[in-house]
């Protein structure tokens, strides 16, 4: 007979996203309080490294380009900088946003090398209102959209909250490793694959410096590197 527990995370969630959500509760508890074996964790050795003054050009930059996919984690709020809202949408040059900076970073790229380079937009539910309507009118070709909400848990109980007596408190955004579930829980991964979409590039979307390499992205796919 389900728990009662089972019973309400059947009402809140998908048969994915608790399945998801199941796998995340049993790692909280099973997982070691402290790290038993420090020397365990190390830097990889020079054999698994490479040196970018030596990486090669590639005579084939456009149709790297061709299987790129740009993904930018925008669940994020300016809260630590004393905003509200967004905080890719936070003017950070004039007039200017992060979004708005990146939108430019992706056009120079596709204009670069002659593609079509679609740019991803992970939110959370604090952001995908004010983003979908940010994006409204962009000329990219963006596909945005809402990453798992998942239910807060009494920290003795492991109920989850009472949503009437919390209200959106009852609910929040799991970590950035939801991108790679959401993408293929939604369809997204599919729709890219069967595009000839095969390479993402993945950072925060605060992260101006991030920027797709074209000596990076042909190391990765002459070696085939698959992160």
């Amino acid at each position: 007979m389900p728990s009662k527990k089972e019973n309400i995370l059947n009402q809140l969630l998908s048969s994915p996203q608790r399945q998801q959500f199941e796998q995340m509760l049993a790692q909280l508890r099973d997982r070691p309080v402290k790290i038993e074996d420090w020397s365990s964790i190390h830097s990889p050795d020079k054999s698994m490294q490479a040196d970018y003054n030596f990486l090669e050009d590639s005579s084939n930059c456009s149709e790297n380009f061709s299987r790129l996919v740009i993904g930018k984690l925008n669940g994020g709020l300016g809260t630590s900088m004393g905003c509200a809202g967004p905080k890719s949408l936070l003017k950070v040059r004039g007039e200017k946003t992060f979004l708005d900076l990146i939108f430019e970073q992706v056009k120079g790229l596709n204009a670069k090398w002659n593609s079509n380079i679609p740019l991803l937009l992970m939110n959370s539910f604090y952001t995908e209102k004010e983003t979908t309507e940010f994006i409204h009118n962009c000329d990219l070709s963006i596909t945005s959209f809402k990453q798992n909400m998942f239910p807060r848990l009494h920290a003795e109980t492991l109920l989850p909250l009472d949503s009437e007596q919390y209200g959106a408190l009852s609910w929040y955004p799991p970590g950035h490793g939801d991108f790679y579930s959401c993408l293929e829980q939604q369809g997204i991964l599919r729709h890219f694959i069967e595009n000839g979409k095969d390479i993402l590039f993945i950072s925060n979307a605060d992260n101006l410096g991030a920027v797709a390499d074209p000596k990076i992205l042909n190391q990765m796919i002459e070696k085939k590197i698959p992160f």
